[in-house]
C-alpha cells in the first residue's frame, strides 16, 4: 500500500481558523480510497472556542477477512469494499482557569458497507464476510483534564452514544456509555507514570 496527504491552515480573522486535509490510500488486494477532512474553529471570547468538524475515513478489510479458505466455520470474501465513515462534530471548549479545561461535543457518524459475517444459504455450518447494511452512531462526549504542575495532570472523559443500524437496531457489540479516568505524575526527564481505568 501506499498514501499521500496534505493538510493546510488558514486564519480567516484573528479569532477564526480553517483547517482543510485530504488524504489517499492505495491498496494492491481492494484498491484506493481519498478521505477529506475540513475544521472550522472560532475562538468567540478570550477563554473559549467553538469548532465544526467534518471528516471521510475508512476501515480496509483485513486478510483474514478477505482471503481465509480453509477453516470450516468462515470464509473470507475477496471482494470485499471498505467500511466507509463520515463524521459531523460540533464542539465547545473552555479554559477555566490556568489549571483546568473541558469540552463537550456532539457528534454524528455514517457508517456505510459494514464488514460482517453471514451465514451461506447453501451451507448453515458456515459463515462468510460481506459488505451488509449502513449504520450510524450519534452522541456527546465530554472531557475534562486539571493540570496540576508541569507534566502532571488528571484527565476524565465520558460519552454516550445511539449506535443503530439502517434498520433503527441496536448495533450488536456496540457500547452506548463509556468513561476513562487516568493520572500522569512526571517525576523527571527520563521518568513518566501514567495509569487510567477505562
Amino acid at each position: 500500500m501506499w498514501s499521500v496527504y496534505l493538510q493546510d491552515t488558514w486564519d480567516i480573522t484573528d479569532t477564526v481558523n480553517l483547517t482543510l486535509g485530504v488524504r489517499h490510500d492505495d491498496y494492491s488486494d481492494f484498491g484506493g480510497a481519498t478521505s477529506p477532512r475540513s475544521g472550522l474553529t472560532w475562538a468567540f471570547m478570550k477563554n473559549a472556542s467553538l469548532k465544526a468538524l467534518y471528516g471521510e475515513a475508512f476501515r480496509a478489510p483485513s486478510f483474514l477477512e478477505m482471503f481465509t479458505t480453509n477453516n470450516p466455520a468462515f470464509l473470507g470474501n475477496d471482494t470485499l469494499d471498505p467500511e466507509k465513515i463520515r463524521t459531523y462534530e460540533v464542539g465547545l471548549n473552555y479554559q477555566f482557569n490556568k489549571h483546568v479545561a473541558s469540552s463537550v461535543n456532539y457528534f454524528y457518524n455514517d457508517i456505510k458497507d459494514l464488514i460482517a459475517l453471514r451465514t451461506l444459504p447453501s451451507s448453515p455450518n458456515t459463515s462468510q464476510y460481506g459488505n451488509f447494511g449502513n449504520a450510524h452512531v450519534q452522541g456527546i462526549e465530554t472531557e475534562t483534564k486539571v493540570d496540576i504542575t508541569k507534566g502532571n495532570y488528571v484527565f476524565m472523559n465520558y460519552t454516550f452514544q445511539d449506535p443503530k443500524d439502517n434498520h433503527g437496531n441496536d448495533l450488536p457489540f456496540v457500547t452506548q456509555q463509556m468513561g476513562n479516568f487516568g493520572v500522569n505524575v512526571h517525576y523527571w526527564k527520563y521518568l513518566n507514570t501514567n495509569i487510567s481505568s477505562f
